[in-house]
C-alpha cells in the first residue's frame, strides 16, 4: 500500500489529465479526416510536455502562472489644477 501512495504521489496528474484530452483530440481528428481537431490536439499535447518541464501555466501555480501587478493599483498621483470661475 505505501509503495502504491508513493507511486501515485509522483505522477504528474495535471500533465496526465492533458494528455489524456490532447490524445482523444489526436484520435478524433484521426477518425474524422480533420486536419484542425488533430492539429490542435497534437499541438495541445505539445504545450502540455512544455508546461509540466518548466511547470507554467494553470493547474502548477495559483492565478495561471500570472502574478497581479497591485502597484498600479495603489499608485494615486495628485493631481495640481486651477480653478477657471
Amino acid at each position: 500500500m505505501y509503495i502504491m501512495r508513493k507511486l501515485l504521489g509522483k505522477i504528474d496528474w495535471v500533465l496526465m489529465f492533458r494528455l489524456m484530452m490532447s490524445g482523444a483530440m489526436v484520435i478524433v481528428g484521426i477518425q474524422t479526416k480533420d486536419m484542425v481537431a488533430g492539429g490542435f490536439g497534437a499541438l495541445f499535447a505539445l504545450f502540455s510536455l512544455v508546461s509540466a518541464k518548466y511547470k507554467v501555466g494553470c493547474g502548477y501555480q495559483s492565478g495561471c502562472g500570472v502574478t497581479p501587478r497591485y502597484r498600479s493599483i495603489q499608485k494615486t498621483e495628485e493631481v495640481e489644477f486651477t480653478e477657471i470661475k
